[in-house]
């Protein structure tokens, strides 16, 4: 009994390194994620290309700092971390020499540091911060049930920010702009297809965002 249970155990073991084996990780080369102040959700773009991989869509960040509405004061700090829901994605992802359709998992884009909001006096500006960054382990399924890992350099986090001064007795607020997460160069190619593909989808963003 006791050599049943040995091979038994030995064999779910190889079973197991072997699915692992399995699981494909996809380089990434290029990804821009560009959110927008947040109002209940579909407030971001996203583009990733590499070897075997062109996915493109709509998603959601949240953040403490990116909700519509939500005033920041000069002098508080604040950590950039931003919650990424990929939502749903358009392109394809070859793997065995097999291009399917995919989904992507929810993920995090985590800071190396946080920042202070600057005493900007009693002029409008705008200010924009960049911050040393990188997603959290960002994995997906295929239509036809292969899971994938992506592996995505790190990169920057820029945040942009408007200062309104006081007035009446009031102090000045920040308002949370923009952000974006750009690594690598797209070919031309590439950027022709983030153009068509996602400018209807931007410009819903933008109005909804106003």
């Amino acid at each position: 009994m006791k050599h049943i249970l040995s091979a038994l155990v030995l064999a779910l073991a190889l079973i197991s390194t072997a699915h692992a084996n399995s699981l494909t990780t996809l380089d990434i080369q290029h990804i821009s994620f560009v959110f927008y102040p947040n109002e209940g959700g579909d407030n971001a773009l996203y583009f990733l290309s590499g070897p075997g991989i062109h996915l493109s869509g709509v998603g959601s960040a949240s953040c403490s700092f990116c909700n519509v509405e939500t005033a920041l004061a000069a002098g508080q700090w604040i950590n950039p971390s931003v919650f990424v829901d990929f939502e749903y994605s358009l392109g394809s992802v070859t793997i065995g020499n097999q291009s399917y359709s995919a989904v992507l998992f929810v993920s995090s884009i985590i800071p190396t540091r946080s920042f202070m909001l600057p005493y900007l006096g009693n002029v409008a500006k705008t200010f924009t911060v960049s911050i040393p960054a990188y997603f959290l382990e960002v994995s997906g399924e295929t239509s036809n049930g292969a899971f994938f890992n992506l592996t995505i350099p790190p990169s920057s986090l820029v945040l942009t920010f408007d200062y309104y001064p006081g007035a009446n007795g009031q102090p000045g607020n920040y308002y949370f702009a923009q952000g974006e997460f750009l690594s690598g160069v797209p070919e031309p190619c590439t950027l022709v297809l983030m153009a068509t593909g996602l400018a209807s989808m931007a410009g819903l963003i933008r109005r909804r965002c106003r």
